[in-house]
């Protein structure tokens, strides 16, 4: 009898610690389909941000407003939070437009942070009609602002002339 008993008692505590890894396997599941779903959904709203500037860029030069380096200074890139954005949004202005954003320039801006150089383009009220995208690029390299080294992030607080993550 104490046999059987024993048999039961193992029974119901092996039963209890099944169900107890089944339900943190659970948890863990769970928790990361939610870190997907807000994975794609900040994906989403990047490639919605994207198509807005790159769709903003191509309706001023199809009116003739602004085209070229001067355009992209006037749609607010450097709101976008990422390099790869910047650049992702510029590709598409190039092929729904059929134009070259840059002006023949896109050469002298590889391996200089873009968040960086639309932010200075910015703080200091440039065109780049009268500024060269030659001139700015090599101020921003000779500064050690490299593509990759963005301090910018999407979770944005400013501090000391950059924006950080908090």
């Amino acid at each position: 009898m104490s046999g059987e008993l024993l048999v039961a008692v193992l029974g119901l505590v092996s039963s209890f610690v099944m169900y107890r890894l089944g339900q943190k396997s659970e948890k863990k599941r769970q928790a990361q389909q939610i870190q997907h779903d807000l994975k794609l959904e900040e994906r989403r709203r990047e490639d919605d941000i994207v198509s807005k500037v790159a769709n903003e860029y191509v309706g001023m030069s199809r009116r003739r407003y602004s085209e070229g380096p001067n355009a992209l200074t006037r749609i607010g890139l450097e709101r976008l939070p990422r390099d790869e954005l910047i650049r992702d949004a510029i590709r598409q202005m190039a092929m729904l437009s059929g134009t070259d954003p840059w002006g023949g320039q896109e050469s002298e801006v590889e391996g200089v942070d873009l968040v960086e150089f639309f932010k200075t383009v910015r703080e200091r009220n440039l065109t780049l009609y009268t500024t060269q995208v030659t001139d700015l690029a090599r101020e921003m390299k000779a500064l050690g602002s490299m593509r990759g080294e963005s301090k910018c992030l999407s979770m944005q607080v400013r501090k000391s002339g950059c924006w950080h993550s908090a």
